[in-house]
């Protein structure tokens, strides 16, 4: 039953919230690497490739390490979120702004183009990572073949975020939802109708059938995230790229369900799964937020929310328990 699994889970982010009321993310302030070269920015080409102008006067090109944007060509899927992520980086370095250039072990790609971390500076003083930023911001993802490692658990660990957090390409782009493990399909919220029993219109079997998906779809990862109770350990890397499938998968949900408009009949019903589904998605920021951050009081205000949630299911049951009746199902 989905309500029991929900109920483990909910304990399981209490739990959590314990856990993360004792630790604290220690900011270390970074400085620019010695071995770094200062370079200008001409201009971007795309989500992870520079122009520019190095210190020695030379004009080149720079590739980023362990970040890979989405190619600006290619096929509708391979392309998801190009646009965005090359306007993120023509937003962080505008033509002019100087940045520092640290080199690893490949010193270019098969095109000819540096490969190099980029630090930038901040406004408040200090430099960051560019490549890790654009990773932890979902604009990136970590490519499995990458050969530079300084930096490796650093990068991987800031894409693992990015993927927790459900931002940008995690969440924008077919290809990357759903990334947990295979989940039990068991489930108590509303499920689907045959496609065309006695009882029902055409339009309403429809419906029905549709939205009964869309609720096995996000039972699914509700069971997992109770299931992550007992079966992973918090915070580990393999447990956050669970957690984060099924916070996307609750969130893609969602954005299916409000696109779908409900016969006159199950607009109650409709009502109260769109409010289970908004609380749910509002907690999965909440929640990952305090997982990313070890916030307990984000942990406490996701673990409301999704109560809120379970308690407009419940209605929702209620509601298609009362229609099947009235229509003899």
């Amino acid at each position: 039953m989905i309500r029991i699994r929900v109920g483990l889970f909910l304990g399981f982010a209490m739990m959590l919230s314990c856990l993360t009321s004792s630790k604290a993310l220690a900011a270390s302030p970074e400085s620019v690497p010695e071995t770094a070269q200062l370079a200008t920015i001409r201009s971007v080409a795309d989500g992870d490739t520079l122009r520019v102008t190095l210190d020695s006067g030379e004009k080149t090109t720079v590739r980023l390490i362990g970040a890979d944007a989405p190619p600006t060509k290619g096929d509708t899927a391979a392309t998801c979120f190009a646009e965005e992520a090359t306007a993120q980086l023509s937003k962080s370095l505008k033509v002019g702004r100087q940045i520092w250039l640290e080199k690893d072990i490949r010193e270019e790609d098969h095109d000819g183009r540096l490969l190099r971390y980029v630090w930038v500076e901040k406004k408040s003083g200090g430099v960051y990572l560019l490549n890790e930023t654009l990773l932890r911001d979902g604009y990136a993802v970590y490519p499995a073949d990458e050969t530079n490692l300084a930096y490796k658990d650093r990068l991987l660990k800031a894409e693992l975020t990015g993927r927790a957090a459900g931002r940008g390409l995690w969440f924008a782009c077919q290809q990357y939802l759903r990334t947990s493990t295979d989940v039990v399909a068991a489930t108590s919220i509303p499920t689907a109708i045959p496609e065309s029993p006695s009882g029902l219109s055409e339009s309403e079997a429809s419906y029905a059938y549709e939205t009964g998906g869309i609720a096995t779809y996000v039972g699914d990862c509700l069971v997992d995230l109770g299931e992550q109770a007992t079966q992973y350990n918090p915070f580990s890397d393999e447990w956050v790229l669970n957690v984060a499938g099924d916070l996307a998968c609750i969130r893609i949900a969602y954005a299916e369900l409000q696109a779908i408009g409900p016969p006159p009949a199950f607009e109650l019903m409709h009502s109260y799964l769109l409010q289970a589904l908004s609380s749910f998605d509002s907690a999965t920021y909440d929640f990952a937020y305090g997982v990313d951050n070890f916030d307990a009081a984000s942990i406490e205000l996701a673990t409301s929310k999704f109560q809120d949630g379970t308690y407009y299911l419940d209605l929702a049951n209620e509601e298609l328990e009362r229609i099947r009746e009235e229509r003899g199902l």
